[in-house]
């Protein structure tokens, strides 16, 4: 059972610098290719409904994608397994930094 998103395009050059202005990922609910066009069809008002997805906004492009598998991610574990490592570098360079201080001064007062 394959699903499909739609990967759209507005016409033009989209907005004022923000990141993907202009594009979006548009899930749909069809599980074949066939099924798939209709609903593009129909988003793009080929039916004559008034709630059509682009309203006065013309599209360029819509990619059709067949999704084979999607995974979660967990992204605030990923986030807390970085952390960890630059707290450990920041931990490690501190105590460097501390026993190198450590042995100057020892050589100094050694003498």
């Amino acid at each position: 059972m394959a699903k499909f998103v739609a990967y759209i395009k507005q016409a033009g050059e989209g907005c004022d610098y923000t990141i993907a202005c202009g594009y979006k990922l548009l899930p749909l609910k069809s599980d074949n290719y066939d099924d798939a066009m209709l609903e593009i069809r129909k988003l793009l008002g080929e039916d004559g409904e008034e709630d059509s997805y682009t309203g006065d906004i013309a599209l360029e492009s819509i990619r059709l994608i067949e999704v084979a598998n999607s995974w979660k991610v967990d992204v605030n574990k990923i986030y807390g397994e970085i952390a960890a490592v630059e707290k450990t570098k920041k931990e490690e360079a501190k105590r460097l930094k501390d026993y190198n201080e450590y042995q100057r001064l020892k050589n100094q007062f050694e003498k």
